[in-house]
């Protein structure tokens, strides 16, 4: 069976909206999905170089990392992918 590489991030899970949550619930910081207007979450944010830096430690820990929501019909498509 060939390998095939999907993009995790907003391709399968709810990433930014995490990163967002994550944002608030750890930084006291409250964004909208709307206010992401750079792919650059920390540039979208105004955030320091430590809160961004921080920010993604938090985010690839795998309490957080494992913890994000997929998007609606994600996990459907990999499994029929896979059988």
């Amino acid at each position: 069976m060939p390998t095939v590489y999907v993009d995790m991030d907003d391709v399968l899970c709810q990433t930014a909206q995490h990163f967002l949550t994550i944002l608030e619930r750890d930084f006291a910081k409250k964004f909208t999905f709307e206010q992401l207007t750079d792919f650059d979450v920390g540039q979208a944010c105004e955030l320091t170089v430590e809160e961004r830096e921080e920010l993604y430690r938090i985010v690839h820990h795998d309490d957080d990392l494992l913890n994000i929501p997929p998007i609606a019909g994600a996990v459907d498509v990999l499994q029929r992918w896979s059988a």
